[in-house]
């Protein structure tokens, strides 16, 4: 039997778009967009993780409320994990593709990840393990910046 791995990131919009018109209308796209997948995975009885960002989090709840925030990412539900995506979507390695991304510190990614974490525990009651890094290394993340 295949086994496939599912996962998702709830991340925009972030920053200041987010308060903006167009910010609301993507927020809204992706809340519906995220509800469908959900009743569709559902249905299927299949697993997920959603990579949330805290930044995304913190202002959706603002505009939204946390019970609206709740039934989007579904944190009670057992085939749903989350985990977090940083709170700034911080580059905490080099990207080849990206050379202009600036590195943060390992000082700034621990508050980035302990600011995320607390947020998703305070405001949706889930305990977070994993963290998706914010612009993807496909070659993993070097083991010098893991450590820390």
């Amino acid at each position: 039997m295949t086994k496939l791995l599912l996962g998702f990131y709830a991340e925009a919009p972030y920053g200041k778009k987010a308060d903006t018109d167009e910010g609301r209308r993507q927020r809204d796209q992706v809340h519906a967009a995220t509800e469908r997948l959900n009743h569709q995975l559902n249905e299927a009885g299949a697993g997920r993780t959603l990579f949330v960002l805290g930044d995304y989090l913190q202002r959706a709840i603002a505009a939204e409320g946390r019970d609206r925030l709740r039934e989007v990412l579904q944190p009670q539900n057992p085939l749903v994990e989350l985990a977090q995506h940083t709170f700034n979507h911080v580059t905490i390695a080099p990207v080849p593709r990206r050379p202009d991304n600036q590195l943060v510190s390992p000082d700034v990614l621990r508050d980035e990840v302990t600011r995320t974490s607390t947020l998703i525990q305070t405001e949706l009651g889930y305990d977070v393990v994993g963290l998706g890094a914010p612009l993807g290394y496909p070659g993993g993340i070097p083991e010098s910046i893991a450590a820390d």
